[in-house]
């Protein structure tokens, strides 16, 4: 699926309206490869909207207004890139060995895919549920722009970061939010020349839709996944409206972290009386093998 969306609340929006609907059990896993129309600004779950203490960044403005993201993570400015959002149920094969895992799994075959377009590429994955992750930002030595701090752990070359990874597991199943970045981001506030590149700086004319078909067929190899061409269905556009308007709100009108992904339900899910979808109680107990709209 390569639907783009025209504003960072649109494109987290439509990420958990296609979550729902694979984890009520009426779409099969789905794998979502975006462009961004308009540059857009999103922050970790947990993720504090300026670095605290921020007297140092406090003359430096963010380059657009933020969104939260479901999962965690932090600071990503999204314009030149390859965005991807994986989503699967629970009892997915993804998940048979657990969330650290399936991350691994998901990483590796980035790392791959950059290998395809000829860069050398180790593939080495952080967890996702580290203290790094799940913990506000408050440290005054703790980047607030996420390619502004690769570990050695991540996908990076000549000690830039290339590849961002995040995800969340919920009752229902895991989503994983990532990118590749095309070239080098505009400079947030807490980043370093050293870590923020793009592909484009090691080869130079990369295209969009190059990257985005190594990342592809990457996934379908690691995933043992047949990718099915498909559009997001008229409920889950609705949907998306809906989301975009309540908590994917850019903070500065109103959006916060209490509300992503605790509304309409309650629950956790966004399901609830004003979504059509199934319950989480409906959701199947096995997973589907990867056989997803691409």
């Amino acid at each position: 699926m390569t639907v783009s969306a025209r504003s960072a609340a649109r494109q987290m929006a439509m990420d958990q309206a296609l979550a729902e609907s694979v984890w009520a059990g009426i779409a099969p896993p789905t794998l979502r490869l975006y462009r961004w129309p308009v540059p857009g600004l999103t922050l970790g779950r947990h993720q504090l909207s300026a670095p605290q203490p921020a007297p140092v960044y406090s003359s430096t403005p963010l380059p657009c207004p933020a969104v939260r993201r479901a999962t965690g993570g932090q600071a990503v400015f999204h314009e030149h890139e390859v965005t991807f959002a994986l989503m699967v149920p629970r009892g997915h094969p993804l998940l048979a060995r657990g969330v650290r895992a399936a991350y691994r799994t998901v990483a590796a075959a980035c790392a791959e895919a950059l290998g395809t377009l000829g860069l050398p590429i180790t593939p080495q994955a952080e967890g996702p549920e580290t203290a790094r992750d799940a913990a506000p930002l408050r440290s005054p030595g703790r980047g607030f722009a996420c390619f502004s701090s690769p570990t050695r752990e991540e996908t990076t070359l000549d000690g830039c970061k290339l590849v961002a990874i995040a995800q969340r597991r919920w009752p229902q199943g895991l989503l994983t939010q990532g990118t590749l970045p095309l070239s080098g981001p505009v400079r947030l506030p807490g980043a370093t020349g050293s870590g923020v590149a793009g592909l484009a700086r090691f080869l130079p004319g990369i295209t969009w839709e190059a990257a985005a078909h190594a990342l592809l067929d990457s996934l379908e190899r690691h995933l043992g996944a047949h990718w099915v061409a498909a559009l997001p269905s008229a409920p889950e556009r609705r949907r998306s409206f809906h989301l975009a308007r309540g908590p994917y709100l850019p903070l500065a009108a109103g959006g916060g972290a209490a509300s992503v992904w605790a509304h309409p339900g309650g629950d956790g899910t966004g399901i609830g009386p004003k979504n059509p979808l199934k319950k989480p109680a409906d959701c199947p107990k096995s997973g589907h093998e990867a056989h997803a709209p691409g």
